[in-house]
Formats: structure tokens, C-alpha cells, sequence
């Protein structure tokens, strides 16, 4: 698969306009293990001023998840995900944050 950095993936939605019906199917990536702390969800801001910019995280840190950190969406499905750690990563697989309703399968 891919190779992809630390900052780790994100679906970030708002609490007006959340995602809806969301599903990620048979992906398989590699990910570089993020040096920084550990942030947690709560650590990060509604970031209302930066969205929907991949950089806006990089002030405070790496996601909180190592593979997918979700806000403010329904109906996310995660179905045969897997990503590989190029180091040891500290972070959880998936963090369900503010308004997220996440399903593994």
C-alpha cells in the first residue's frame, strides 16, 4: 500500500454542518509513527477559522488517532481498514470524537 506521514487521517465535520453516510472499504496503508505527544481529542478546538486545511492540526500536534480521528459525522463505516505503523505509535487505532458515530467491521 501507500505510504502516508504522522499527521495520521481525519474527518472533520461541523455542528451545523456534520458528514453524513461515510464508508471507507478494503484500504490498506502505511503509516510514518508520529514523534510528538499524544494529543487528545479534546486538546483540539472547533479549528473554525482554518477548516478545512490539512495543516490546521500541525500547531498542536499529530491526530489523536493513528489511523482515523472523526467529528461531527453520522454514519461513518470502517470495513477491512488496516494501516501499519512504520515505528512504534502511541496513539489509539481510532478516536470517535465530539458528534461522531463510527462502526468497524
Amino acid at each position: 500500500g501507500e505510504q502516508t506521514g504522522p499527521r495520521g487521517s481525519y474527518f472533520l465535520g461541523s455542528p451545523e454542518r456534520a458528514m453524513e453516510e461515510v464508508c471507507l472499504q478494503d484500504i490498506r496503508l502505511t503509516q510514518k509513527a508520529t514523534e510528538k505527544p499524544v494529543c487528545r481529542d479534546a486538546d483540539f478546538d472547533r479549528m473554525k477559522d482554518v477548516y478545512p486545511d490539512a495543516h490546521m492540526i500541525d500547531p498542536i500536534g499529530d491526530s489523536p488517532a493513528r489511523v482515523l480521528w472523526a467529528r461531527y459525522i453520522r454514519g461513518l463505516t470502517l470495513d477491512g481498514v488496516s494501516v501499519e505503523s512504520t515505528g512504534e505509535d502511541r496513539r489509539p487505532d481510532y478516536v470517535a470524537g465530539h458528534g461522531a458515530e463510527m462502526t468497524i467491521v
